[in-house]
């Protein structure tokens, strides 16, 4: 089998972990190298998972209305067609409640639908080059109730 990715998809108790972690572990014991990501995981590869985008503006704004954490903010951020990427839960927790509030307004999910599947899209690409490397990845999703093989 020369497939890169291998998505795991179904409803909420179906045992979609327990397959994923089942894939994994075989894929392990054989040699193969493979990583697995769970909905909602911070690091995954090609989500999004609390990541917002901010354009050049903006975020010149809001570096300067958080200037006391400005070395942290830049630290996290990715430079990202005419923006920046922020993956905002990645931060540690002593800034402020209100950064929060107006960061998740800008999250990847909230942005108007063209701007998103563009930041998507990018994002997916990028996976694409990563993932033809030889590595598995096991992708985990709550939504349909088959297991999905598919190439990248």
């Amino acid at each position: 089998m020369d497939t890169k990715l291998i998505l795991i998809e179904g409803l909420p108790g179906s045992g979609k972990s327990t397959t994923a972690r089942l894939v994994h572990e075989i894929l392990m014991q054989n040699g193969i190298e493979s990583e697995l990501y769970c909905e909602g995981d911070l690091n995954h590869p090609a989500d999004y998972e609390s990541v917002a985008y901010f354009e050049n503006d903006q975020w010149h704004r809001l570096l300067e209305e958080y200037s006391a954490f400005r070395d942290q903010i830049i630290e996290n951020c990715i430079p990202e067609d005419n923006g920046y990427l922020l993956p905002y839960k990645k931060l540690v927790p002593d800034i402020p409640d209100t950064f929060y509030e107006k960061v998740s307004k800008k999250d990847i999910y909230e942005l108007p639908l063209d701007q998103n599947m563009k930041l998507i899209i990018n994002n997916w690409e990028r996976f694409s080059t990563r993932a033809a490397s030889g590595k598995k990845y096991i992708f985990l999703n709550a939504v349909l109730y088959r297991i999905l093989l598919q190439s990248v």
